[in-house]
């Protein structure tokens, strides 16, 4: 097994060695600290194993590869420990239901005077709203929903 260090080694070498890798080949990344885009671009069957909580687009455009996360990857859906499960990352999460009629996983950057962004990870769909405050979230993300049903 290949190990590579993220405290001497940068992602961009990381990644070079990985998609140079050979099918069965096996890989450990330790010292990740939550580096962005670990292990992307991997067209081989190589195995590869992360040790360390990693950030955005880990994994991404793989084709063939196994690839095993040994701590957080999803920073922005993982709540908050003080935070009674509603956020996480500087995103607020629809874990408790407070928008009723919209998915649990739902989740959403909050902004200046009510404007958002919505992401809904089953329904692939992000929603922008640019506007003042004084509306009813959970009808409009409802009806936006029924909308394109």
């Amino acid at each position: 097994m290949t190990e590579i260090n993220l405290d001497k080694s940068s992602v961009r070498d990381l990644n070079v060695e990985l998609q140079g890798g050979s099918s069965g080949d096996k890989f450990s990344v330790n010292n990740t600290v939550g580096k962005h885009a670990l292990s992307v671009g991997l067209t081989t069957a190589v195995n590869v194993e992360i040790n360390g909580h990693v950030g955005y687009y880990c994994a991404g455009m793989n084709q063939q590869a196994n690839i095993v996360i040994n701590g957080n990857a999803g920073y922005i859906t993982t709540p908050s420990p003080t935070s009674n499960g509603t956020y996480g990352a500087h995103f607020w999460l629809n874990a408790e239901k407070q928008f009723k009629d919209v998915p649990k996983n739902m989740y959403f950057a909050d902004g200046y005077q009510g404007q958002r962004v919505y992401v809904l990870p089953d329904e692939e769909l992000v929603i922008v709203r640019f506007g003042l405050s004084g509306f009813e979230e959970n009808l409009f993300l409802k009806g936006v929903l029924e909308a394109i049903d």
